[in-house]
């Protein structure tokens, strides 16, 4: 009887854990569950709790959600992006500076590290460096509102824009979010940079090339407007 007891305690106990890690798990398509996970079984309920309170929380709570989520789950780049958010704000300046440079290394495609580390670059007057982080972060292909002003900053200076020429010729699908940005930096440091690619040998898409154009054309104040290089495309430049 006590055998019968303890197997079916033991099935129970294997229900509890299956439902708990099934409904965490669950949580990442229906962020509205988290609320129903045990605290022992939060992984990725964990994520989205965080999300939700490292930014606007009191620094303590933030930082203590953090904290635990990288217990939980130190591995994703993601997760120490969000602890040294959380450290920054509870002045743990130091502390925040390196988790950003450990989540840049773990993760390319984490957004907010990529961008850090942007800055890190440009202030160390590394415009190669920065170049790669700028690439990385149109990489993850997510949505990101700084990006014209991102590639300002890279191309102020001839050596950041020869850098980004560089990676221009190397080409990849993250030239299809820069090309557009490029529209709202300034004029003569977009088409320095495009004839440098073109020097480079850069294979660029036309019909972006083409838009752009079009939208320079439409912005341009004086009767010179500038004109984008063609590059190494394979079509013309129109811009009717």
């Amino acid at each position: 009887m006590i055998t019968r007891y303890a197997w079916y305690g033991f099935i129970a106990l294997v229900a509890l854990i299956v439902t708990g890690a099934e409904l965490d798990r669950a949580t990442r398509r229906a962020p509205h569950l988290v609320p129903l996970v045990p605290g022992i079984f939060r992984s990725f309920a964990q994520m989205h709790e965080t999300v939700a309170t490292v930014r606007k929380a009191p620094p303590d709570v933030a930082l203590a959600t953090a904290r635990t989520l990288v217990e939980r789950r130190p591995v994703p780049a993601e997760h120490l992006t969000l602890l040294a958010i959380a450290e920054e704000r509870a002045g743990h300046r130091e502390k925040s500076g390196y988790l950003i440079q450990a989540a840049a290394r773990r993760g390319w495609r984490e957004p907010l590290a990529q961008e850090a580390m942007f800055n890190i670059a440009l202030m160390a007057r590394d415009p190669a460096e920065s170049a790669r982080r700028l690439v990385a972060i149109m990489s993850t292909q997510s949505e990101t509102e700084a990006l014209p002003e991102l590639v300002a900053r890279q191309l102020a200076t001839p050596a950041g824009r020869q850098a980004m020429a560089a990676q221009l010729a190397t080409g990849g699908r993250w030239t299809g979010q820069f090309l557009p940005a490029l529209s709202a930096v300034d004029r003569t440091s977009a088409i320095d940079m495009l004839n440098r690619a073109e020097t480079l040998g850069a294979r660029l898409d036309c019909r972006a090339l083409a838009m752009l154009q079009a939208e320079f054309d439409r912005s341009a104040t004086s009767g010179t407007k500038p004109v984008i290089p063609r590059g190494h495309c394979t079509g013309p430049i129109t811009t009717g």
